[in-house]
């Protein structure tokens, strides 16, 4: 007798040993039905078997048989069930049908528990004839889980084999103990700490520091545009040093852990805000620096400029550098005045009359300050004659352009 089981295997040569006289309760005879035949076996011997008889002793030629055994499903084993972590609470199985030993398979029942627990829940009953996938909703976060599908054919229930699983991570509550190292502030970087969450929902994949620009503290002209920012810290950290950030402004910061499935952020809880100004540092240069005679005062120059574009802390005085034209510049050299702020002016007296000088001018906060460009400017001729004048250019350069404009 030959067989071909679930699997397509074959057995050559099979016998199945009963009493056949006293098993005989069917046989099919020139198409007639004179008798039947029991055969006792188990789910393993189910399949379709190819045999020929022969009542011993009985003046009958053998014929041909076609019998089929059945038998309940296999069970869904551990490698043919698929779980994916999808969302916060929500897993999706899927599944291959395993062997249905000669009787398709009906449906499928989709069962889960915690892995703590013996009691399962039904999720679902998929028909054999649907797509084998099933969602379940409301787990727990980060928690074990078993999940079971049997298969049900007209036979019965196939085996039930427990598929353990992890559900997704949750949200995690807010990091604890979130400081920033006041002594540590630089003009452009705050070192922060903080705690693991009390609550992880997880393993924590990263920390992210939101933190705001609010409003410089200088004055309402250097008030910088409102926007947020975040940097990343690693998962299994509790410091980090945030930098990139502007001198002397003032920030809110405020720290979140980071779970993640597949590539999606799970963003948690945020912490206390914190708020801290950034340290000074020396400012950019002044602008547009302007140097101006004084009618019938030979003896000043009006020095005019900006303010720079980055002031980077609050701008103690602004200092004003002069010297001749004619002399190689140098800060060091030349001959300075402090201006009173608010003004971004001042006037340079005790000047020689008609005489041409070079002028710097340097923004201060508590830290120092830059140089702007040169800038150059005559004083007035005041009474001197021509032939003063004339005089007087052999010592020092003259621009006679302004003498004459002023005839």
């Amino acid at each position: 007798m030959n067989r071909r089981d679930c699997n397509g295997r074959v057995t050559v040569n099979a016998v199945i040993v009963n009493d056949l006289q006293a098993n005989i309760s069917r046989l099919v005879l020139n198409g007639r039905t004179v008798s039947n035949i029991t055969l006792l076996v188990s789910r393993e011997d189910s399949g379709q078997y190819f045999c020929r008889a022969t009542a011993s002793g009985l003046s009958i030629n053998s014929h041909p048989a076609n019998i089929i055994v059945r038998g309940h499903p296999a069970g869904v084993s551990e490698s043919s069930v698929f779980v994916t972590q999808l969302d916060v609470g929500l897993v999706s199985v899927s599944w291959s049908p395993p062997c249905d030993y000669f009787s398709p398979i009906l449906y499928f029942l989709v069962e889960y528990t915690l892995a703590s627990d013996v009691n399962y829940v039904l999720a679902e009953n998929v028909s054999a004839n649907a797509s084998l996938l099933v969602n379940i909703t409301q787990l727990l976060p980060h928690t074990s889980y078993l999940v079971q599908v049997i298969a049900v054919n007209a036979i019965g229930q196939g085996d039930r084999i427990p598929v353990m699983f992890s559900s997704p991570p949750g949200y995690p509550s807010a990091p604890q103990n979130f400081s920033i190292d006041e002594e540590s502030v630089l003009p452009t970087s705050v070192v922060l700490s903080w705690a693991q969450p009390k609550t992880t929902n997880g393993d924590i994949q990263s920390y992210r520091v939101d933190f705001l620009n609010v409003v410089s503290k200088w004055t309402v002209v250097s008030k910088r545009s409102i926007s947020t920012h975040f940097e990343e810290f690693p998962g299994n950290s509790t410091s980090g040093i945030l930098t990139g950030l502007q001198p002397y402004t003032a920030y809110t910061f405020q720290l979140r852990a980071v779970n993640k499935i597949g590539n999606r952020e799970i963003v948690g809880n945020g912490s206390m805000a914190s708020e801290i100004t950034t340290a000074e540092t020396a400012p950019s240069a002044p602008l547009q620096v302007k140097v101006s005679l004084v009618r019938d005062r030979p003896d000043l120059l009006r020095i005019t400029w900006n303010t720079p574009l980055q002031q980077n802390g609050r701008i103690r005085l602004y200092t004003v550098y002069y010297n001749l034209l004619s002399l190689a510049w140098s800060p060091n050299e030349a001959m300075k005045q402090n201006t009173t702020l608010p003004d971004n002016s001042i006037d340079i007296g005790e000047l020689s009359a008609f005489t041409s000088y070079q002028v710097v001018v340097q923004a201060v906060t508590i830290t120092g300050g830059n140089h702007s460009e040169l800038a150059q400017g005559t004083t007035d001729q005041g009474s001197k004659t021509t032939r003063q004048l004339l005089t007087d250019c052999w010592r020092t350069p003259c621009h006679w352009y302004e003498y004459l404009s002023t005839k």
